[in-house]
């Protein structure tokens, strides 16, 4: 496109670039600036954050409207209208070209690269208090929009001469969105490189909190890096020993609750302990309720338990973080499991699934489904595990292996014993390959219907369904337990009324 064309047709037909030749020059020297300021842009962008970008010697702040306006006219800069602000973007073709204009002036492309990392530093650090607030999942959205402009600005901040602590700064702010969206690696990566630049102890507050940061995602990378473990417990040693030394008891509490998961089982409570004291003298609501909630997750006591989580569960609530209380809510069920109450568990559940973002919300639906299995409630089972494995693309390999254990359940519950031997299999493979041990209300389950399996099909029958489900790929066990489990909520298996149905009396008394 940019070196063919006829060579008798006229100038600016010839080729493409001299398309954009013609085009170019005939902007004026305010839209040519704005225009060349715009290739700095990965994917699309808005007003507020072209101002910041585009405004330099020549550009006023409130001519850059007027510039963009100009630009769409001539169909250079497109314009697209979202539910609440028009977002704006440019061609590949029409970036590049202006991006070597721009490159032309060392000096102007270092200033507007500069401008847009510092744009997109100051849009991170305006989102790192609602990503934890009920307005999370739009802020989280938002940031989704700009995810290849923060990469970009991120990059700038690690490579351009003075920006340690502006980087460190980028990487604090994004933290929530990095674990909730799942970008762990890119979290590290970007924070690694900022903790080791020889400046970056300039700010030790900063590289305290950048420390808890990285063993944070290091933590959600454990499954499926061997010294994930090793680098988390390293950088929370560091982040603690920086934290003492500058008495700042709110990071030094939130370092305190990271190490209490992975010391010895006798060393916990003391560990927790202290990370509540310190969370206490910070005064820190939200690491008050952090400390109190990983306590009362980790207590062998339930009394204690039970008040550090209610506690906890009142801070969440009065500060509007809604998708923590879930997660505080998950862990009282869980506590009243244990104790046998289910009633009281179910109701704990419940509450939290309707105030939960999408990853607990899936955490929570499962354990609706134990409940819902424990109780000889099929229907209500199979219903709840349906729309847990509709969501695959959500699905973590830990979430899967429960969502295939409860539809293997389900499926011996109502007679299908040897779809049931299948998914068991491939339920199995799944808790193998991220060396998962069952909660022990589903392994009770998991072994007492293997037992009844085996009866069903014989030795024989049940090996070989158990061992063709093990060679399933995910991908092929989760498209195959929805199928399962469709056609046991519809009946259409055989054309017959649902067996759900008919069989529920009898589960229920089994």
């Amino acid at each position: 496109l940019l070196t063919g064309g006829s060579r008798t047709a006229l100038p600016r037909q010839q080729t493409l670039r001299a398309t954009m030749d013609w085009s170019y020059e005939s902007l004026n020297e305010r839209d040519r600036a704005v225009f060349d300021r715009l290739s700095v842009f990965s994917g699309g962008f808005d007003l507020a954050a072209a101002e910041a970008v585009c405004t330099c010697e020549v550009v006023e702040s409130y001519e850059v409207i007027d510039a963009i306006s100009s630009l769409v006219d001539k169909s250079l800069v497109r314009a697209e209208s979202g539910e609440e602000r028009i977002r704006y973007g440019l061609l590949e073709t029409s970036r590049q070209y202006v991006a070597e204009h721009l490159a032309t002036d060392a000096t102007a492309e270092a200033s507007a690269r500069r401008a847009h990392a510092l744009a997109f530093l100051e849009l991170a650090e305006a989102a790192a208090v609602h990503l934890r607030g009920p307005d999370q999942v739009a802020c989280r959205e938002r940031l989704e929009l700009d995810r290849d402009n923060l990469r970009a600005a991120g990059a700038e901040l690690l490579t351009a001469s003075g920006t340690t602590s502006a980087a460190l700064r980028f990487a604090v702010s994004l933290l929530s969105f990095w674990v909730t969206t799942g970008n762990h690696r890119w979290g590290v990566e970007h924070t690694e490189e900022a903790l080791s630049r020889a400046d970056a102890g300039d700010s030790p507050a900063l590289e305290a909190r950048a420390c808890r940061l990285v063993a944070r995602l290091y933590a959600g990378l454990a499954l499926s890096s061997p010294v994930a473990h090793e680098r988390e417990a390293a950088y929370i040693e560091r982040g603690l020993a920086i934290a003492a030394a500058c008495d700042d008891d709110e990071v030094l509490s939130q370092l305190l609750v990271e190490k209490a998961y992975l010391v010895e089982d006798d060393a916990v409570m003391g560990v927790c302990d202290e990370a509540v004291a310190a969370a206490r003298r910070s005064g820190v609501e939200r690491s008050i309720a952090n400390a109190l909630n990983s306590r009362g997750d980790l207590s062998s006591d339930p009394d204690g338990a039970e008040a550090d989580l209610l506690e906890a569960a009142g801070y969440w609530s009065r500060l509007g973080e809604f998708a923590n209380l879930g997660r505080t809510l998950v862990n009282l069920g869980d506590l009243e499991l244990e104790r046998g109450n289910r009633d009281a568990a179910r109701a704990h559940f419940e509450r939290g699934l309707e105030i939960a973002d999408p990853a607990a919300a899936l955490t929570l639906r499962l354990l609706l489904v134990s409940l819902a299995l424990l109780d000889g409630d099929i229907d209500r089972a199979a219903r709840l595990n349906a729309t847990v494995l509709g969501m695959p693309d959500k699905l973590s390999t830990h979430h899967l292996a429960y969502a295939m254990l409860h539809a293997a359940l389900c499926l011996s519950a109502t007679g299908k014993s040897e779809h049931s031997a299948e998914l068991h299999g491939a339920a199995d493979a799944l808790a193998d390959m991220v060396k998962e041990s069952w909660d022990s209300s589903e392994d009770g389950m998991r072994t007492e219907d293997h037992g009844r399996l085996r009866l069903a099909l014989g030795q024989v029958g049940f090996e070989e369904k158990y061992a063709a489900g093990r060679r399933l790929a995910a991908k092929e066990a989760t498209a195959l337990a929805a199928e399962r489990l469709a056609q046991l909520i519809t009946g259409e298996a055989h054309g017959e009324p649902s067996p759900l149905r008919t069989h529920e009396r009898a589960d229920h008394v089994h």
